[in-house]
């Protein structure tokens, strides 16, 4: 008996996991820079972190509503995954601030592509929530009848 290999996308990844992983990716994103700049190989600039910090929130965001349409409780889903999207955000954007010293106005426009972002990813999770339930009418628009 063959057993069929699961997709990444066709397992249920919770959004805090997913958001876990992404942070830690941006804090060894930053620490490598900042080890790279201390030896003098390359000159970061110094908002890197803010720059890091936000790539990593659209990576989620992106991610995240693919993720979605494995999960069959799209609610519980939903709470999980803006929460995830916040405190991702939030623990992002103090340790970008930790690290370049520079309050998010001081960065550049990191303050207007946060709202962006943010309300991108409602839109993207609203459009893949929508398509999700288009799909599963069509498959059962699908079947036949007994």
């Amino acid at each position: 008996m063959s057993i069929k290999p699961q997709s990444i996308f066709e397992k249920q990844i919770s959004p805090f996991k997913q958001a876990g992983v992404v942070f830690g990716l941006i804090l060894l994103t930053i620490l490598i820079s900042k080890i790279i700049s201390a030896f003098g190989i390359y000159n970061v600039r110094e908002g890197f972190p803010w720059e890091m910090s936000l790539s990593g929130l659209l990576f989620f965001a992106i991610f995240n509503c693919i993720f979605s349409f494995a999960y069959e409780d799209q609610n519980s889903y939903w709470w999980k995954s803006l929460l995830s999207f916040a405190l991702l955000a939030a623990c992002g954007m103090l340790m970008a601030w930790a690290i370049s010293g520079m309050s998010i106005d001081e960065a550049g426009s990191f303050r207007w592509l946060t709202l962006l972002f943010t309300f991108s990813y409602l839109v993207l999770l609203a459009m893949s929530r929508a398509m999700r339930g288009i799909l599963k009418w069509a498959q059962k628009q699908g079947k036949p009848a007994n």
